[in-house]
């Protein structure tokens, strides 16, 4: 069993995965000892409503990425310091705020091992204070930070403030979505109104987006697309 399934494992058995830093023997890390700098992984990133990028330039995503840069070169004890957390705006997310638009049984895509481990506490901390948060979850050593939402509207936590006010987001899409939504408004149509032309150019532009992106697993998808999923008539 990999490393991964031993975590997942031992969240299933309820052990509690985010109090302390442990060495990778299981070992508790003495005061004084090395740690790992703090890494962030997307494995558990999505974009649903209220947490999407589409509206964002390039001036929020280079904050993003200073701020995840900032903080990689942390360890494991800024858990445990109360002026840090203070800092970054590091606490865990309160599922019962008002009007919060998710709840945490939504998240149904994270493992259940993780997502209903009372040992799991989701938290957030701010890109800026003016450009919103991240939300997700830290693994059982506290050197891993599953990045689970962007919230760039401060949606996760609405405040009495404002009002509790939630504000509405636009979806970040990739070439290939973006080919797909223009597929499935039938602008491929009013390029080509012969079907078998249709089908040479999706195949054309879906060919050159798995290329720029090198996603093999993408090319399953085109026979799919081609068998008239997207291109009725």
């Amino acid at each position: 069993m990999g490393r991964d399934g031993r975590r997942l494992t031992e969240a299933a058995r309820g052990r509690s995965l985010v109090q302390g830093a442990t060495s990778a023997g299981g070992k508790r890390l003495e005061k004084g000892e090395d740690r790992s700098n703090l890494s962030f992984s997307f494995q558990f990133y999505r974009q649903i409503p209220y947490f999407e990028t589409g509206e964002q330039d390039n001036q929020w995503f280079s904050s993003l990425l200073a701020r995840l840069k900032d903080l990689s070169g942390k360890d494991s004890s800024l858990m445990g310091d109360a002026t840090a957390k203070d800092a970054y705006r590091l606490h865990p997310i309160k599922w019962g705020q008002p009007r919060i638009p998710v709840k945490k049984e939504d998240l149904d895509w994270i493992p259940t091992a993780y997502r209903e481990n009372s040992a799991i506490e989701f938290h957030q901390f701010e890109i800026s204070q003016a450009m919103g948060r991240v939300v997700g979850f830290f693994n059982e050593t506290n050197e891993v930070f599953y990045i689970v939402l962007l919230d760039p509207k401060h949606n996760i936590q609405p405040t009495q403030k404002t009002g509790y006010r939630v504000d509405a987001t636009r979806r970040s899409l990739t070439d290939y979505e973006e080919l797909l939504l223009q597929i499935q408004a039938n602008k491929v149509a009013a390029k080509h109104t012969d079907r078998a032309n249709r089908l040479i150019w999706v195949e054309e532009e879906l060919s050159e987006v798995f290329l720029k992106y090198g996603i093999v697993e993408w090319q399953e998808m085109l026979s799919e697309i081609l068998m008239d999923k997207y291109l009725e008539g």
